[in-house]
């Protein structure tokens, strides 16, 4: 149905997926985001990250309105968004993010539940990636300074 989609943004279907059974069909705003989720998809996957940004704010938003801020699909929602944030570069804003989908998958679907286990597992993810991405700084930032220091000593043993 979607082989056209990353891998991904697949995966961001397949957690919706197990989540569509548990709401109203009949709610216009919640078929609103669904189809919203839909076309967010699709705009991610095209590397338009930041439209979809707004549009996964949207369908979050809805879904908070309707369903509380309790509630399955919300944890979902935050998923869906950290993966957004972290197509961007944006892992600072993600992380919170990360936690309330970890922290509300489990408590709504429960913590052996797969989709909880994903969210979860793409958190760590997430997590390896960013530590990685911290070091790689560091390293950076420490061979930047000891070239610096090289280059003062070098030009103090000319004088």
């Amino acid at each position: 149905m979607f082989s056209n989609l990353s891998e991904k943004f697949k995966n961001i279907f397949s957690i919706t997926e197990v989540v569509e059974a548990d709401f109203d069909k009949d709610d216009p705003l919640l078929l609103e985001a669904a189809d919203l989720l839909t076309a967010a998809v699709l705009i991610s996957d095209r590397r338009h990250h930041t439209e979809a940004e707004s549009l996964y704010r949207h369908i979050l938003q809805i879904q908070m309105d309707v369903l509380g801020d309790n509630h399955s699909m919300i944890a979902v929602s935050y998923f869906n968004l950290a993966k957004n944030l972290v197509a961007q570069s944006r892992l600072d804003e993600a992380e919170p993010l990360y936690e309330l989908a970890v922290t509300m998958s489990e408590a709504t679907f429960g913590r052996q539940h797969q989709t909880a286990i994903a969210i979860s597992g793409s958190y760590l993810g997430f997590l390896q990636q960013k530590t990685l991405r911290e070091l790689a700084s560091d390293l950076e930032r420490d061979k930047k300074k000891a070239k610096d220091e090289a280059a003062e000593r070098e030009a103090g043993g000319k004088w």
